[in-house]
């Protein structure tokens, strides 16, 4: 990590490249906002809501001429939208508005008509915020939305220290993948579709810092080695991927990827498949946290061909107590129960389980706890 020049703590802010007009930037401030159009050489104001908070904003990828605005007010968040490079603004709030902490409007980069918002609950439109669509999965405290650029149907949301994906458009979602960090903002380098960085500070009260995952959203490592312990407001990748860009409250840094040494991106991860954590674990009568006798096991498949599958479980000792024959499965989402019991029908003592799914001559394994 390099500090950049100046040595002024950085403000929670983002900043939003138009891929048409890269000059163009906007930046928001809790006292009003502004506009650049020669690459912030030069300021002037636009104008905004009075009496609101923090704004972020969010370009059209496709028409730069429209602009998406929240505002973080007392009351409740409000989306905003102006045709006309954001001199002036409709109101295009879904009908059911309420909280008070707002996100950036996510747009889908390919077919900007559709558009993700926070409203209290997670609102999607497909005609450009004329109508809002309720997505039915209750989040607590959404802080932020990313879609993957390269399969923008896979839609992140960051709730708190949680992480909810989704890989058909906010249909349905996969089991909760717990973050050490509650995340603020997230971006996708343009590089490799599976890597995402996240930006935030320590649930357990400590100072935050960059967490990174190379795999998709299922594993998370902290990549805050470099950094000052500070919270990390906001992050951002240049459009390249080369440089990496966290605000925290120590300053701006920058880190190089052209000059890093290369890491193997997940080389012994099957690339055929994903397995996620169970849902609920751990799991049990004797549970404190979910007390329910079985747990869900998920897994997505991406195979072109339908592929033999089987999952396997497996206690501490090395012993199998399950095995189940999935038989021939096509790509897609995909799930399995099981009930804490053994291939006899008999209960299994509490503890630590491994369960491994075979997909062809591939496997991956993840752990999970029993309690009695």
């Amino acid at each position: 990590m390099a500090a950049a020049a100046g040595q002024e703590p950085a403000r929670h802010l983002d900043c939003h490249r138009s891929q048409q007009h890269p000059e163009r930037l906007r930046r928001f401030f809790s006292e009003g906002a502004l506009k650049s159009e020669d690459a912030g050489s030069t300021w002037f104001k636009i104008p905004v809501h009075p009496g609101f908070g923090f704004t972020y904003f969010s370009i059209d990828p496709l028409r730069s001429n429209i602009v998406y605005c929240n505002l973080d007010p007392v009351e409740e968040v409000r989306t905003l939208k102006s045709t006309d490079h954001g001199l002036t603004w409709k109101n295009i709030s879904p009908d059911k508005t309420s909280g008070s902490q707002a996100t950036p409007v996510a747009i889908h980069p390919r077919n900007s008509d559709i558009l993700y918002t926070k409203a209290n609950q997670l609102n999607k439109s497909t005609d450009q915020g004329k109508t809002w669509h309720l997505i039915e999965q209750p989040f607590q405290s959404i802080n932020f939305i990313l879609l993957n650029p390269f399969s923008p149907d896979t839609v992140y949301v960051f709730d708190g220290n949680r992480l909810y994906v989704s890989f058909d458009g906010a249909q349905t979602f996969q089991p909760t993948v717990l973050l050490r960090y509650e995340v603020w903002q997230a971006r996708v380098p343009s590089k490799n579709k599976d890597t995402i960085y996240a930006a935030g500070w320590d649930v357990g009260g400590g100072a935050g810092g960059v967490l990174r995952t190379i795999d998709g959203g299922l594993n998370w490592d902290d990549f805050s080695s470099e950094l000052p312990k500070a919270s990390v407001w906001s992050i951002a990748a240049s459009c390249n991927g080369d440089f990496l860009y966290a605000a925290s409250d120590s300053g701006l840094f920058r880190y190089d990827f052209t000059t890093a040494v290369s890491e193997p991106e997940n080389a012994n991860v099957p690339q055929d498949f994903s397995l996620f954590q169970n849902h609920p674990n751990p799991f049990g009568r004797g549970s404190f946290l979910q007390r329910i006798p079985a747990t869900t096991i998920t897994y997505r498949l991406t195979n072109e061909n339908a592929l033999p599958v089987s999952l396997r479980i497996f206690n501490v000792a090395g012993q199998e107590v399950k095995h189940s024959d999935l038989g021939m499965q096509q790509a897609g989402s995909h799930e399995i129960s099981w009930d804490g019991r053994d291939r006899l029908g008999y209960e299994v003592s509490g503890g630590i389980y491994i369960y491994r799914l075979h997909v062809g001559q591939k496997s991956i394994s993840k752990k999970m706890l029993l309690i009695r």
